[in-house]
């Protein structure tokens, strides 16, 4: 049974393509078509027609057979073509009712693969105003907007009242009726908010101090900050938190979320949550076990993950054909081009084939010594550490002090073998989730919010750039790519906001230096010298222009920090 590539690993497989003589560019072009085609279920027999697509199409499905892989983007693909192929098996695997959340949020293959999983009653749940992409696999709203015209006796619920604080509320439906989002899908709920600039939120740090149950949502609002930079809204934000977990120690770090833009603002956040005596996982953001294969020193988790890989599986090819790319800087995908052609000649799997050639005097194919050289010293690693658990195992793999591995330290228990221990790696590399103590303060990205719920949201780095990201405003980009990634952002951007069950508290600046404006990729308005430092002028996200008629004004940071007696 093949298993999936994870994001680390799909880059070799990429490095693997480029000795097929095409273009980056159009190598990802290709890849993006096969994706949206599996994705949409149909048929290769219709689209796969151009001789160099079918080339690489071909290339690309021998190398994953004989890694032993598949795709996320073909797994509900295959799964459905098993299910309708061989009805009699697909009938064990069934269930007599099937639930779906976020329908909208799967790929046509999913909610079908879903569907012939259910052999009684099927439910689907969603609002495609909330429509969010979540691991680059295209969504499919219009599978939730049209399921009971396509279906005979589908009986339909329209749940008119959200359970959310009615402000946040009243927040994340201010947009509709623009771009892409339905005006007519609204909660009835949203009405029974104070009427934007008129009224006054309550913060939470003021609902505490008031005696409020943390998190009530009849107290609870909206409130949008603005800092002069980044250095004060990140320090000043974390200063907030930890003065409003001070009123409640106990249940704040569990009832909040934070969500943030990108790697560098989780990072910057954690880093000085920490600093303020937060426990913290960033697990909400995608645990990436990679890093740059063609660097040692950049790729440490990456190592570390295919050292526990190893051991967990000692015949897992697509481990061993990650583990001798690493340093390389074509991560050996020539060697491994002309190692096929010794596989092939003797009809031997790459594991069989790497351990025949590691016993033979000399080259059995050009540059294979690179290749066999890497797999004598995985050998050497499994005979030396197959006996180690928990602790010492992590250890032994150099996981210790890397922070994508933080919070599989947290959540030992200190006798785990290899082969749990990587089911739980593994597992948090394809499908991001939080482990361990439930009292961590969750860092997130705003995709990854789906299905869950905070009594206090707190949304930093709202400017352009971030909240739509940059590439939305680029002139490169045709209007059609703008408008749908300013679109798609959108309906993440106002989704999570709406998961505030309590208060809802979004934080933006107007100036950062130029450096670290082009590093994040912050969307300039204007560039202007201070102090001999050349600053970039920011705007705070366009979408808080449109949902203005829901909070009251911006508060100044400074202010907030004042209230509190934190300045």
């Amino acid at each position: 049974m093949p298993r999936l590539v994870t994001d680390a690993e799909r880059k070799f497989l990429l490095e693997d393509l480029k000795t097929t003589g095409l273009k980056v560019r159009a190598m990802r072009g290709m890849l993006d078509r096969f994706r949206d085609k599996w994705c949409a279920l149909e048929s290769e027999s219709t689209w796969l027609v151009d001789s160099e697509e079918a080339g690489v199409h071909a290339f690309l499905l021998e190398r994953l057979e004989a890694y032993g892989a598949m795709l996320p983007e073909e797994a509900a693909r295959l799964t459905v073509d098993f299910l309708r192929s061989d009805r009699d098996r697909g009938r064990e695997l069934r269930f007599d009712y099937v639930l779906c959340d976020d329908f909208q949020n799967m790929t046509c293959a999913e909610q079908t693969m879903c569907c012939l999983l259910a052999s009684k009653q099927m439910m689907v749940t969603g609002n495609q105003n909330q429509t969010t992409r979540i691991d680059n696999l295209p969504p499919h709203p219009r599978g939730f907007e049209d399921f009971d015209a396509l279906r005979h006796d589908v009986d339909v619920f329209t749940l008119d009242t959200a359970f959310a604080n009615p402000a946040a509320q009243r927040f994340a439906e201010a947009a509709l009726g623009e771009g892409g989002l339905d005006a007519s899908i609204r909660s009835a709920r949203t009405d029974d908010a104070p009427a934007g600039r008129a009224g006054t939120p309550v913060n939470p740090g003021e609902r505490m101090l008031k005696g409020g149950q943390s998190g009530s949502s009849q107290n609870g609002g909206v409130r949008v900050v603005s800092w002069n930079n980044p250095d004060e809204e990140l320090n000043g934000m974390t200063k907030y938190l930890r003065f409003l977990a001070n009123q409640d120690p106990e249940n704040f770090s569990k009832n909040t979320l934070v969500v943030v833009p990108n790697a560098l603002w989780a990072r910057s956040v954690g880093r000085l949550l920490r600093t303020r005596g937060f426990s913290v996982t960033t697990a909400g953001t995608g645990v990436s076990f990679g890093g740059d294969p063609r660097e040692r020193d950049r790729c440490k988790a990456l190592t570390a993950y295919l050292k526990l890989n190893l051991l967990a599986n000692p015949a897992d090819p697509m481990a061993w054909r990650c583990w001798t790319g690493i340093g390389n800087y074509l991560a050996n995908s020539d060697a491994w081009g002309s190692f096929f052609a010794f596989m092939n000649e003797h009809g031997l799997g790459l594991v069989e084939a790497l351990n025949l050639a590691s016993s033979q005097d000399g080259e059995v194919s050009l540059r294979s010594s690179a290749l066999t050289d890497a797999y004598r010293e995985g050998v050497a690693f499994i005979e030396a550490n197959s006996g180690r658990k928990g602790f010492a195992l992590m250890r032994a793999i150099g996981a210790e002090g890397l922070r994508e591995f933080a919070d599989v330290f947290d959540a030992l228990a200190g006798d785990e073998s290899a082969g749990e221990l990587f089911a739980i790696v593994r597992t948090m590399a394809l499908f991001p989730h939080f482990i361990g103590p439930s009292d961590k303060l969750r860092i997130m990205y705003a995709p990854y919010l789906c299905g869950l719920e905070a009594e206090n949201v707190f949304v930093l780095g709202a400017i352009d750039g971030f909240y739509p990201p940059r590439d939305a405003f680029e002139v490169v980009s045709t209007e059609g790519e703008r408008r749908s990634r300013t679109e798609r952002n959108r309906r993440s951007f106002f989704s999570a906001t709406s998961k505030a069950t309590g208060s809802l508290t979004l934080s933006t600046f107007s100036k950062a230096p130029l450096e670290l404006a082009e590093q994040a990729k912050m969307q300039v308005s204007r560039v202007r010298s201070e102090g001999g430092e050349r600053i970039a002028l920011v705007r705070p996200s366009m979408f808080l222009d449109e949902a203005s008629t829901a909070y009251p004004g911006f508060t100044g940071g400074q202010q907030l920090m004042m209230e509190h007696h934190l300045a």
